[in-house]
């Protein structure tokens, strides 16, 4: 939860501007620019108001935290999207028939796998035509990597498994939910 300053007023003016600049995801030094403080000392104030300023910081965050929450996002969330794609199995593409599931018939868990969709027209003959799809997926090792960093599995310093933060039932939970 963030902590309102006492005498909290919303930024306005060059402040305004810079906090709009970081929330656009810019530099400290571009938003500073943008928001017209000089070129030369930019950086310096931009640095300075990141510090100092307890207005400005309340104003950023609680801005990012508003755009958090309006896009649903939140750990949980995340985490199944990497659970998806981590234990995703080609199989699930294909019908009992051994046909490829064209992709608006795909359930979300399995669509969500997927990282680029062409569609490919085949012409057979001239009256019997038909559509193919080439599916390429989000790389399952890296989100395997990603949900092992989120569990605490390895530590960044050495490539063993910590076991001093690392429990399996956590792993076990979070894929399960």
């Amino acid at each position: 939860m963030l902590k309102k300053p006492l005498k909290y007023k919303v930024p306005t003016g060059r402040k305004f501007l810079f906090a709009q600049g970081i929330l656009k995801g810019w530099t400290q030094t571009k938003s500073a620019i943008e928001a017209g403080y000089s070129k030369k000392s930019a950086h310096v104030n931009a640095s300075r108001l990141l510090k100092n300023d307890k207005n400005l910081i309340y104003y950023i965050n609680s801005e990012k935290q508003k755009a958090v929450q309006s896009c649903q996002i939140d750990v949980q969330r995340i985490i199944n999207e990497e659970k998806c794609i981590s234990l995703f199995n080609p199989k699930q593409l294909f019908d009992e028939a051994g046909s490829m599931i064209s992709p608006e018939k795909l359930p979300d868990e399995i669509a969500r796998n997927i990282s680029n969709l062409e569609v490919i027209n085949v012409v057979i003959s001239d009256k019997v035509k038909e559509v193919r799809y080439k599916y390429k997926f989000w790389d399952k090792g890296k989100s395997l990597e990603r949900l092992s960093k989120h569990m605490q599995m390895y530590n960044d310093t050495k490539k063993d498994v910590n076991t001093k933060n690392f429990k399996i039932t956590d792993l076990v939970f979070a894929l399960k939910t």
